[in-house]
């Protein structure tokens, strides 16, 4: 048996010039491969969304560009659970469509604090309650999903109710703004990922993708096993293997 000592390397102790390389060639393999992952996020987000103003949404994004297009659950009619039932959502503007997202939109996505008085035992009853909506503050606790993306799609929903609504500007502009920049942020995360932007693919492989993988000085990952020589590699702070061939 001949033993064969192997220097083998991590990811960050290649050098710049082969991580470059290797990075440029699966670039666009890379930015996807994280935005599949990034992408499940979004979608539960939507989903929230969705259920919550109550919507069907289909779209497509990714590199290149993003497009979309919804429709209302009961045929574009607001059914049910507004005063103006049959109204068409192009509609319902300014003061009613202000009306339409206190009634039937803002308790399903903000949850309110109730502030209960004492409790009488003979009315079987608090003797008191006070409502506080808290919407603009509860904005930053992702209140959807707990995903960061929740707050892109509500954002518009809290600064209309936060300024004076334009008597021409519908619920219909209202959705699409929510959705533009829903879908507008997902489009940017592709091409921040797939352009490599501040480097950022080094760092994902560094941490994630190659954070347990051993190469080759020339990059080319190593597929062995690693017997080692009873050193601790990464207790002692070494960063390569010692890898014994048999021939």
């Amino acid at each position: 048996m001949i033993r064969k000592t192997i220097e083998l390397y991590r990811w960050q102790e290649l050098s710049k010039d082969v991580r470059n390389e290797i990075i440029e060639e699966n670039q666009f393999d890379f930015g996807y491969e994280i935005m599949e992952d990034y992408g499940r996020d979004y979608e539960d987000s939507l989903k929230a969304f969705c259920d919550a103003i109550g919507i069907e949404v289909s779209y497509s994004v990714d590199y290149c560009t993003y497009n979309f297009r919804f429709d209302f659950k009961d045929d574009d009619y607001l059914l049910g659970n507004f005063e103006y039932n049959g109204m068409y959502a192009e509609d319902v503007c300014g003061k009613y469509l202000r009306r339409y997202l206190n009634k039937c939109v803002i308790d399903k996505i903000f949850p309110y604090k109730e502030y209960l008085g004492e409790y009488n035992r003979e009315k079987r009853c608090y003797e008191h309650r006070k409502v506080s909506k808290i919407i603009r503050e509860k904005l930053g606790d992702c209140p959807l999903t707990g995903y960061c993306y929740d707050t892109t799609l509500l954002r518009p929903i809290v600064d209309c109710l936060s300024n004076v609504i334009k008597d021409d500007y519908s619920l219909n502009d209202l959705i699409n703004e929510c959705l533009d920049d829903f879908f507008s942020e997902w489009h940017k995360e592709y091409e921040y990922w797939c352009g490599n932007k501040d480097g950022c693919l080094d760092e994902w492989l560094t941490n994630c993708r190659y954070c347990d993988k051993y190469f080759y000085e020339d990059g080319t990952e190593y597929h062995g096993s690693i017997e080692g020589d009873g050193i601790d590699y990464e207790t002692e702070g070494f960063n390569f293997g010692s890898v014994y061939i048999n021939k």
